[in-house]
């Protein structure tokens, strides 16, 4: 970390990515290469001492986001302050390294310690594993190509090992998203490939891209996509959310009704 001042508990991540430092700074920087991982669309100039917007539709929630540092192709930092609670600091840090990959180094604090506020951190710890992996899929596999983005959400009432099993388990996967579900093994966790028939939507297949524990993100090979099995806390409640992005132009093969329905399924599966 940087000389900064942090404040409460840390998420810190590493990530090494096949792309230039370059691209890799874009995907922060940049307003239409952000939404090509991370956010729906952002609004301003990421330059030191502007403001940003960071907009996720789905969620219906606009992020004013101050930038501190900006150089390029090296370091994006951004910070915040919302009244009550510890001020935010997020740094990227960005180097090249052996064989054309370039590592980056997230760290993201202002998270207070206490039980409390577990749910909080385990939420933004696991999520920017699944967002940094997408990320990476995103610039090895689609370098430069839009993404097309679907989230399908819904409060429940979540024993997590119960929806552990539903997300990682052949039994658990034939419950709710296909039939004739292969796995590389006992459960899918990192690295593991499977393989399925989604009952709407047709075969689906590749290998776990990101595994937190809690949620995990699958590669789809078949749509040039990656879906995400996800749950996380919206206030006293937790959500359960399937959260899809295909990089393959003009797609018309998932509408919202379809990612919905899966979702659907999911929840009578976890009840």
């Amino acid at each position: 970390m940087s000389a900064r001042k942090h404040h409460g508990r840390i998420v810190d991540k590493e990530i090494a990515i096949r792309a230039t430092p370059a691209q890799v700074y874009a995907s922060f920087a940049d307003a239409r290469a952000i939404a090509r991982w991370f956010v729906d669309a952002a609004e301003g100039v990421a330059k030191p001492g502007e403001l940003v917007t960071w907009i996720f539709r789905d969620m219906n929630f606009r992020l004013p986001v101050p930038i501190i540092d900006a150089k390029p192709n090296t370091e994006f930092v951004t910070g915040g302050e919302i009244p009550g609670r510890l001020p935010a600091l997020m740094e990227v840090f960005i180097r090249a390294a052996d064989g054309g990959e370039t590592r980056v180094r997230l760290v993201n604090s202002g998270f207070a310690d206490g039980a409390q506020w577990d749910e909080e951190y385990q939420g933004v710890d696991s999520g920017w594993t699944m967002a940094l992996a997408t990320l990476k899929y995103a610039l090895e596999r689609h370098p430069d190509r839009d993404r097309t983005h679907v989230m399908s959400m819904q409060p429940a009432t979540v024993d997590m090992t119960r929806l552990r099993s539903l997300y990682t388990t052949a039994a658990g996967l034939g419950a709710w998203l296909g039939s004739d579900v292969r796995i590389e093994g006992p459960s899918l966790g990192g690295g593991v490939a499977y393989s399925l028939n989604t009952r709407a939507l047709g075969p689906m297949s590749g290998r776990v891209l990101a595994d937190t524990g809690r949620e995990l993100l699958l590669e789809w090979k078949e749509q040039d996509a990656v879906l995400g099995l996800k749950v996380f806390a919206a206030g006293p409640a937790r959500m359960i959310c399937l959260d899809f992005s295909t990089w393959k132009p003009s797609p018309t093969f998932l509408t919202q009704g379809a990612l919905d329905g899966m979702l659907a399924a999911l929840a009578r599966a976890l009840a």
